[in-house]
């Protein structure tokens, strides 16, 4: 059986023989296929990077570029590189057939073409391909699933505790500053007790949106756990860390948020110091909030 075609499918027919282009136009163009034609090897580069296809039909045995050649130049082409791209050719021997999949084809055609067997490997290369763009765009989604907090949309625990021993790593190399801020929500407890979790939830991913607003994109930037959000701040001394968490402070304290008016955080910084491990870092951040909030919450303290 014969798979169905894709409707909206694009196929870019390179063969230098005018006949066969039309064949092939005319095959692929009666199955629903929208056909793209091309006589020599330098026209189907120039057309599959300015206007990727779906899958590619290419002649081996052209004057200017053999199909073995626009394969590869494809091939190295971020933009082109995952193109299915059959082979056809009037050449039967083996090492032609190996040689068309080690440049990077998916399929070969022998001519003369047999209509149903073009039609029948286009259509279960193009699903195929189709079906591995989906698993990709999958795998990316399960990426981010497994990256990012599912309420805020930023980093989660696991994934910033990941990026931070990274940047320790290249900070200690090369004897680079960074600071370590860790954030709490003053008295958010009682706001979900009085308002409902729903109520709660909108605050958090408020306070996020204000609190991105607010870094540079080079910030790493995570939910911690709770009401508890993390930042590492690349590249920072520390009287300028000392400013980004003051800044950070009042623009929390600013922002109205309904139906429960103004909310506050309390800050703990602590600033790298040579040879230090990221978990003694976050313990000292952890210990100056600690102290922010006894001292009465909505402020900053840094860690000695």
């Amino acid at each position: 059986m014969i798979p169905e075609p894709t409707e909206v499918s694009t196929i870019l027919v390179v063969d230098d023989t005018a006949g066969n282009l039309d064949l092939l136009g005319r095959i692929l163009g009666d199955a629903g296929y929208r056909v793209r034609r091309q006589p020599s090897g330098n026209l189907a580069i120039t057309s599959a990077l300015a206007s990727p296809p779906d899958l590619i039909l290419l002649d081996i045995k052209m004057p200017d570029l053999d199909g073995f050649e626009v394969c590869l130049r494809l091939k190295q082409n971020p933009s082109t590189r995952e193109l299915p791209i059959i082979f056809i050719s009037a050449l039967q021997d083996a090492s032609d057939k190996v040689r068309a999949f080690l440049s990077g084809g998916v399929d070969y055609i022998t001519k003369p073409f047999q209509t149903e067997e073009v039609l029948a490997r286009v259509a279960t290369h193009l699903r195929l391909h189709a079906l591995q763009r989906r698993l990709e765009m999958q795998n990316r989604e399960l990426e981010r699933l497994a990256t990012t907090d599912p309420l805020t949309g930023i980093l989660n625990r696991r994934s910033f505790s990941t990026y931070c021993q990274h940047y320790r790593a290249r900070a200690s190399r090369y004897g680079a500053s960074f600071c370590l801020l860790i954030l709490d929500i003053d008295r958010f407890k009682r706001i979900n007790d009085a308002f409902g979790h729903e109520i709660g939830d909108r605050v958090l991913v408020a306070l996020t949106e204000r609190i991105r607003d607010t870094l540079r994109e080079v910030d790493l930037f995570a939910r911690w756990g709770g009401e508890e959000f993390i930042i590492l701040s690349p590249d920072t001394p520390p009287e300028r860390a000392g400013h980004l968490a003051e800044r950070l402070r009042k623009s929390i304290e600013a922002a109205t948020i309904d139906p429960i008016g103004t909310v506050t955080a309390s800050f703990g910084l602590a600033v790298n110091r040579v040879g230090e491990e990221l978990e003694d870092l976050i313990r000292r951040a952890d210990h100056a909030l600690l102290a922010a909030k006894e001292a009465g919450r909505n402020q900053v303290r840094i860690a000695e």
